[in-house]
């Protein structure tokens, strides 16, 4: 009965272990977008669905966004894309604008390297926003996205993303199956 007693015990503990690291790893990335769709909501335009940030960097990388575009369209055209980075202030931005050509057809990966100096709060979340605008008959896009700082020495973003990953779902399933 007592190693019946002390496997639940072990199975509870794993199980807690898995289950925070878990809301840790989706709590830090959720803060992150959340604060994000905060950040600079004044444009207007339909959602931006391909735009996409890095989820998780260290101190010793850049965050990565990205936008795919194309041109649906019989004839070329210019869009408009700006970018607005957040500038170690929710209040600061830096912005870049750009004429890009689409010819009939064409679709194009436009990404932009974000420094992790430009974190916000304490240096722990990056926040973007890109703003495409319209060319008749296609609307005006925007959306933004957030990415998490974390200070974790000799990991890179994806390592830690990685590795919390696997020690939720191994902690809550030997959790289980222990319990």
């Amino acid at each position: 009965m007592d190693t019946h007693r002390k496997q639940r015990r072990l199975g509870t503990a794993l199980f807690l272990i898995g289950f925070l690291a878990g809301v840790w790893l989706l709590g830090g990335i959720a803060w992150a977008n959340l604060e994000a769709s905060l950040f600079d909501s004044g444009s207007v335009g339909e959602n931006l669905p391909s735009l996409r940030c890095s989820l998780i960097i260290t101190p010793d990388e850049s965050a990565t966004a990205s936008l795919t575009l194309r041109n649906p369209l019989d004839r070329p055209i210019t869009r408009l894309v700006r970018w607005r980075f957040a500038l170690r202030h929710i209040l600061l931005m830096e912005e870049e604008r750009e004429g890009v050509p689409f010819e009939p057809g064409e679709r194009k990966v436009l990404t932009k390297d974000i420094p992790p100096e430009y974190g916000v709060y304490g240096g722990r979340f990056l926040l973007t926003s890109a703003y495409v605008g319209s060319a008749y008959p296609l609307p005006a896009m925007e959306g933004s996205c957030g990415t998490w700082i974390v200070n974790l020495p000799y990991l890179d973003g994806i390592h830690v993303l990685v590795l919390g990953t696997v020690i939720a779902v191994l902690g809550m399933g030997a959790g289980f199956v222990l319990r």
